[in-house]
């Protein structure tokens, strides 16, 4: 019996280790074609920083697996975001300024909306690494955009890094993906905001 319970307890710990945190009953996002959120968005945005609102052009590049939006106005790069797409995952590389290593999933293939997981890795600001995590959890909602009304699969990320104190340094990131019109909103914090405008 013991060496029975001592075989035992090391596999429900285990188990209990590779939990992949909450199982969604909403819509079925097989592929990454059942979603594309690498697909055009609207050229022309506001972006919102603290209490300032700046329209924006937007400049979207698919080079291989890594997508680039860089949001312009003036002839200047106000910010740029960066992702990756993977054939079983879209994940988030680069949030003004700040990378992530290794990528930040935001969407999984396949999965099903209100799936939720958990990310550690290290966020990079300037030159400085952080020790990080994340909660990842999946919705839909509904979108009014430039087109008309839109469902839309919204990924919140809590995310906690280690700046070195007691308390770890919180943030909460959000992201929009439209069926069909790839990730057309994206909130940073409280400082940085990207909407559709046309």
């Amino acid at each position: 019996m013991r060496l029975f319970a001592a075989i035992l307890l090391p596999v429900l710990l285990a188990a209990g280790c590779v939990k992949t945190g909450a199982k969604g009953s909403g819509p079925r996002l097989a592929t990454a074609s059942s979603i594309s959120p690498t697909a055009t968005i609207y050229p022309k945005a506001e972006l919102k920083l603290a209490d300032i609102e700046i329209p924006v052009e937007v400049s979207q590049k698919l080079n291989g697996k890594e997508m680039t939006v860089e949001l312009l106005s003036y002839g200047q790069v106000f910010e740029k975001e960066i992702y990756r797409a993977e054939d079983d995952s879209f994940c988030l590389v680069d949030a003004a300024g700040e990378k992530y290593t290794e990528p930040l999933p935001l969407l999984k293939f396949p999965m099903n909306v209100g799936d939720g997981w958990r990310w550690t890795g290290t966020m990079t600001s300037g030159s400085e690494p952080h020790k990080a995590s994340a909660k990842v959890s999946t919705s839909t909602e509904q979108l009014l955009l430039p087109s008309g009304p839109a469902e839309s699969v919204l990924v919140v990320v809590d995310l906690e890094i280690d700046g070195g104190s007691p308390t770890p340094a919180t943030r909460k990131l959000r992201f929009w993906f439209a069926m069909g019109k790839g990730l057309v909103k994206r909130q940073f914090g409280i400082g940085s905001s990207r909407e559709p405008t046309e």
